[in-house]
């Protein structure tokens, strides 16, 4: 829904590699085929940010990427007509999303150091038993609630400060970063494009200046 816009244009690619040349970035594909060209580029690319910075800029150094740190999680889905139905989204230790598509969404898990991040049965539960104390039932009626799959798996990637790196990497603003969100992508994506398009618009800024310098990348 957000991408439904006249004057954006999707083309899905996987960029291997940035070079500049002509006052231009490129983007380059596994194979080195160019894919893409422009004038600014926004890395986005949460945890794998880093490696295509470092290939972009070499001779730069991020002290605040190098510790960027990856988290699988696990969400899981819930038949509505069995789970408890909410009006409104419950958060806390966890949290649990009204029904859409008589589906309700419970989550979440967070894993440190593990290569893969994939739904799982036992994360289901985990994610199970951490909604029901939310929603003050038993974790057996959610569980006898699963929706098929499980569940879906992905990254999270934050830096020590747990605030989102949004800010320009090169003194030319034609790299800039939106990444490390963290749990709060969705809101903080946001917070990333106005950030940017009020820069690069020359319009006032949507936050004061001292926050903007806490989410520099350096």
């Amino acid at each position: 829904a957000l991408l439904a816009h006249e004057r954006i244009t999707v083309r899905a690619q996987r960029v291997a590699a940035l070079r500049r040349q002509s006052g231009r970035w490129q983007g380059f594909t596994q194979d080195g085929e160019p894919c893409a060209e422009a004038p600014r580029v926004v890395l986005a690319a949460a945890g794998d940010t880093p490696a295509l910075l470092a290939a972009a800029l070499p001779d730069a150094h991020f002290d605040k990427l190098a510790s960027v740190q990856r988290m699988a999680g696990q969400i899981g889905f819930f038949r509505a007509a069995v789970a408890p139905d909410t009006k409104a989204i419950v958060a806390g230790a966890g949290y649990w999303l009204p029904q859409n598509d008589a589906v309700h969404v419970g989550g979440s898990t967070y894993e440190f150091d593990v290569a893969v991040s994939e739904p799982t049965p036992e994360r289901f539960k985990e994610v199970a038993e951490k909604v029901a104390a939310l929603l003050e039932t038993e974790a057996e009626h959610l569980i006898a609630a699963r929706a098929q799959p499980d569940g879906w798996a992905g990254w999270r990637a934050a830096v020590s400060d747990h605030l989102p790196v949004i800010g320009p990497a090169d003194a030319e603003e034609s790299v800039w970063l939106a990444c490390a969100y963290g749990s709060r992508g969705l809101s903080w994506m946001t917070l990333a494009g106005e950030i940017m398009a009020a820069r690069l618009n020359g319009e006032p800024q949507v936050v004061e200046r001292e926050l903007l310098k806490s989410l520099r990348p350096r």
